[in-house]
This record gives C-alpha cells, structure tokens and sequence, in this order.
C-alpha cells in the first residue's frame, strides 16, 4: 500500500529493520543509509559503491513483485517542464463496501452491467464528463459488506461513486441501499 510519511518516520522504521532489503528510487546524491538499492536516471554507481545500483534506462522499474521489503522515494527530481496535455491512465482500485440493509445478490450480479455504461458526474460548476469502467471483480464479506476491485480511467471519483453524489450510476442508486466507502486503495495506474 503506497503511504505518504515523514522522513524522521521513515528513518525510525527503518532503523528498527535493518534486515529488510530497501530500495530508495531517484533519490540523486541523497540515499538513503539503510538503502540497499539505490536506482536513478543518472549513473551514480561510482558514488553508491557500497550498493547496489541500478541505472534506470525506462520508464519501467526493472524489479520483481515484492522483492523489496520497504521503498522510498523522497528526492525525486522534478520535470523542468509539464507535459502539453493531460496524462491519459487507467486505474485498478480495490473499494471496500459497506451497506445499510443487507445486500441481495441479485444486485452484485449487476455490477457488471457497469462495464457498458458510462459513468456521468455533474460537477457543482455545472460541468458533465464520463468515465469508463473497463474490469469488475466483486467479493461478498459479510452481509452488509463486499469488496469490488475495478478498472477505470482515471480521476474516477471512487466516494462519490459509491455513495451517489451527482454520479450516475452509482452502487447506492444500484443496490437501492444506501452505501458507504470504507475504505479504498490504488492497486495500479497504467499510462495509456
């Protein structure tokens, strides 16, 4: 899970696990002491000899699932110059769902109709625009809770997708129950 923290926190974290393997991305002339792998754009293998260093020649990371045990990426250099129109992506998110009343199976078999429906949002400004849902996978919990994990374009307003504000269709409209977002996380974001 990708979690924003304060240096003097991470430094504490990683003090207290020194065997974990750690790799610190783009971080410059500034690694991090107890990285184990320091990758970057330049190659600063001369100045990182006691560690690993691995140059990165795409905009791919050239590491394994899961190979390191903690990742940072404090320093990262910042883009000169902004991109000339908006970056197009895709995002896999896991949503956690609650609901008031219990949930009937009938409506999670329709969640998959949201894969051939634009999603509308009005803004308060008045403006419309439409989202796709392009992937639904949903896990029953509990009688009141289920887990959905969705492939949509991005900036897909996940809260208000769930809850129903000025989004159309929404889960609560769906379920005829009034739903709430417990909780959710960003699995991946794929540039087109």
């Amino acid at each position: 899970m990708i979690k924003r923290s304060s240096k003097k926190l991470i430094d504490k974290i990683l003090e207290n696990n020194k065997s974990w393997n750690v790799l610190d991305i783009g971080c410059g002339y500034t690694a991090h002491k107890n990285a184990s792998v320091v990758c970057d754009i330049q190659d600063l293998s001369s100045v990182y000899k006691e560690k690993s260093f691995v140059k990165l020649t795409s905009n791919i990371l050239p590491f394994k699932d899961k190979e390191f045990d903690f990742v940072s990426l404090f320093n990262l250099k910042l883009i000169g110059e902004s991109p000339k129109k908006p970056l197009n992506f895709n995002s896999k998110i896991k949503i956690k769902i609650s609901t008031l009343l219990p949930i009937n199976l009938k409506n999670l078999k329709k969640l998959k109709d949201l894969t051939t429906t634009p999603i509308v949002i009005y803004e308060n400004s008045g403006k419309r625009y439409e989202k796709k849902i392009f992937g639904l996978k949903y896990t029953k919990n509990s009688d009141n809770v289920f887990t959905m994990t969705v492939i949509a374009e991005g900036g897909f307003p996940v809260k208000r997708f769930v809850v129903g504000n000025d989004v159309l269709p929404n889960i609560s409209s769906l379920f005829d129950n009034p739903c709430v977002s417990q909780e959710f996380d960003f699995l991946d974001i794929m540039i087109k």
